[in-house]
């Protein structure tokens, strides 16, 4: 199982386009765009001094949102000081795996009675929470943002115009709230709670979706044919030797293009029933589990399903799952196990720390955090999927040369030992002395064996 995140070039995602090719955008529209995006990230600027430029450092796509404004001229590291001097941070609630969305309050750099709350995540968990939207004037829109307009904004830009197309998906909001309010709401609701996030996310102003360029990395194709059959030309109806599945945190469009380009899926295969689904459908279609369940035996978690058919039917179709989180992952690779599978899982970030545990074989990309390299078994250093490939090859060929080399060994040994007992049997003495049997073992057993057991793959 691969995290779709394995098969990008080079961690740098990018826009086709820029502020100046939409001349509809007025400058205080785009003033607060680029206020919600430099105000809800957590990216770095460090020196390159080699080109004399500065590098934004961080996580991938918020890397990609800052390289947007530098390309565009914005003069990124005057405004993160400016941000941390004049806005300061008053509420941050970090990004939710299940919620898929981030939220940071700040003081308004020109009301202090006025604080404002900017969001970012997944259209699909942002745009539901939104009621207003602006026009190209910064004004907001009469009438609001209707569920009418709510739909055709996830079907027709997120879905058709960015998703389809393999762009990774991310929405922005914000809203203005009295200081006061966001103070009385902090003393009478527990910040941590479910309660405080709605009241802080209700009535969010709509402020665009991005899409963002992930390119595949130029041999991933390749790999993944090399992978799943062990070459480049396989038959229609050959069988794959390794089931690929694609788990990833991405928009289910966008899972579908990034898993038809890298070959996981085929053309025809995109539209079965349940080839791709989101975590909440998984979940769903696999019915009721409990989940974290200690395994005296194995001294590990697992998963019990109360239909265990229903999982088995979906396992048998299932080739990518969006939007999942950590649990869709620790579900998924204990069902498999306790059938008897052998799974390898890669990935990177803490959130796949679980995972690679639970895994047969680890895998950690070189890029990736010291938490999911020390969960893993393998590093891979290069962060390039083909040396997955290679390190199943290689353990393939050392499995077949040991056997091999058990299988030469039994056989030799067990005629030497029948010669020695008929011999002694029917002639009364042994047919082969002390010297011959060495000499056996040297010439036909050892150095055969060896030749057996070190053939390439």
């Amino acid at each position: 199982m691969v995290d779709n995140h394995h098969v990008i070039e080079n961690d740098r995602l990018t826009f086709a386009n820029k502020f100046s090719k939409h001349d509809e955008i007025s400058n205080d529209l785009r003033q607060i765009i680029i206020e919600s995006i430099i105000s809800n990230t957590d990216v770095r600027i460090e020196t390159n001094d080699e080109e004399c430029i500065y590098e934004p450092k961080g996580m991938p796509l918020e890397v990609g949102m800052i390289q947007f404004l530098i390309d565009n001229e914005e003069d990124i590291q005057r405004q993160l000081v400016d941000r941390n001097k004049y806005a300061p941070v008053k509420i941050s609630l970090p990004f939710d795996q299940s919620l898929k969305r981030k939220v940071v309050v700040r003081h308004c750099v020109d009301n202090a009675e006025y604080v404002r709350v900017y969001v970012k995540g997944a259209p699909e968990y942002v745009i539901g929470l939104c009621s207003q939207t602006l026009t190209s004037n910064a004004q907001k829109k009469e009438g609001g943002l209707s569920e009418n307009d709510q739909y055709a904004l996830l079907q027709d830009v997120v879905s058709n115009q960015m998703a389809q197309s393999g762009l990774k998906v991310l929405t922005y909001a914000f809203k203005e709230i009295l200081l006061e309010d966001l103070d009385n709401l902090i003393h009478s609701v527990n910040t941590e709670s479910e309660e405080f996030r709605m009241e802080l996310e209700a009535d969010l102003v709509y402020l665009g979706t991005f899409g963002l360029d992930d390119p595949l990395r130029p041999e991933i194709e390749q790999s993944i044919q090399y992978l799943k059959f062990g070459h480049l030309d396989p038959d229609a109806h050959e069988q794959a030797q390794v089931n690929i599945r694609m788990i990833s945190g991405d928009h289910i469009d966008t899972c579908k293009a990034v898993a038809k380009k890298a070959g996981i899926i085929k053309e025809d295969e995109m539209r079965l029933d349940e080839i791709a689904m989101t975590g909440d459908q998984f979940r769903e279609a696999i019915g009721q589990y409990d989940a974290n369940i200690w395994d005296p035996i194995n001294q590990e978690f697992k998963v019990e399903f109360h239909d265990r058919k229903r999982f088995d039917e979906v396992k048998k179709r299932l080739k990518i799952i969006a939007r999942a989180t950590v649990e869709d992952k620790f579900i998924l690779i204990s069902g498999i196990k306790q059938k008897g599978g052998l799974i390898g899982m890669t990935g990177d970030s803490i959130a796949d720390a679980d995972a690679l545990r639970k895994a047969d074989v680890g895998l950690c990309m070189g890029s990736g955090c010291d938490v999911a390299k020390d969960n893993s078994d393998l590093v891979i250093l290069d962060n390039n999927f083909i040396s997955i490939y290679k390190s199943v090859q290689w353990g393939r060929t050392i499995f077949e040369n040991v056997r091999k080399f058990i299988q030469f060994q039994l056989t030799i040994n067990i005629v030497i030992c029948f010669i020695t007992i008929l011999g002694g049997a029917t002639i009364g003495h042994k047919p082969l002395n002390v010297i011959q049997m060495l000499w056996t073992n040297l010439i036909m057993d050892i150095l055969g064996a060896i030749a057996i057991g070190t053939e390439p793959f």
